[in-house]
């Protein structure tokens, strides 16, 4: 591992691009090279003040230019209570309530692969349970993982860390184990 201190590096690359685009920016080039216009680079554009006088007055013209007149919306209600009127009306408008969170339907469709599971956590109080879930990083961090793991083993009993690596570089990313070796 190289004990030398490289702070000062993205600082000298910044500084020299600085440096080298107001160089640059001091040479008149306006060509067309495969119909692309190269013009000249002014990074400090932004911040120079403007020697053109007749934008200014422009500007100061805008300043003293009359207001407008601000119009307000009249709200007419028996206008909206008909537009809502013929919207119910319509056929395209569906009357039937929407679906209550938290009402229980049943689950239609292939279950079978679901009943393996829930006869799993059935039988957790004398057999060990072994959830598989397909992720990323988190899962080796444990980052995702840990909340819903604990959640499972609160409500249907079990313990353990889930799954860790034998021999990783990075386990310290792990925040809910600490591994050594």
């Amino acid at each position: 591992m190289n004990s030398e201190n490289n702070i000062k590096k993205p600082l000298i690359v910044v500084s020299l691009t600085i440096i080298i685009l107001f160089i640059i920016s001091f040479i008149p080039v306006n060509y067309e090279i495969a119909g692309i216009n190269i013009r000249q680079i002014d990074i400090f554009s932004d911040i120079k003040m403007d020697t053109d006088n007749g934008a200014i007055n422009q500007i100061n013209q805008l300043d003293h230019s009359p207001k407008p007149k601000i119009f307000k919306a009249e709200f007419n209600p028996l206008a909206s209570l008909n537009t809502f009127y013929n919207l119910i009306k319509s056929e395209s408008y569906n009357s039937s309530p929407a679906p209550v969170q938290g009402v229980k339907t049943p689950i239609i469709g292939n279950t079978k692969q679901l009943s393996y599971f829930f006869d799993a956590l059935k039988n957790s109080k004398t057999k060990s349970v072994r959830i598989a879930h397909y992720g990323d990083s988190a899962i080796e961090g444990d980052l995702i993982t840990s909340d819903i793991r604990e959640e499972l083993q609160k409500r249907f009993g079990g313990n353990g860390v889930g799954w860790l690596g034998i021999i990783s570089q990075d386990i310290t990313f792990r925040t809910t184990t600490k591994h050594s070796f």
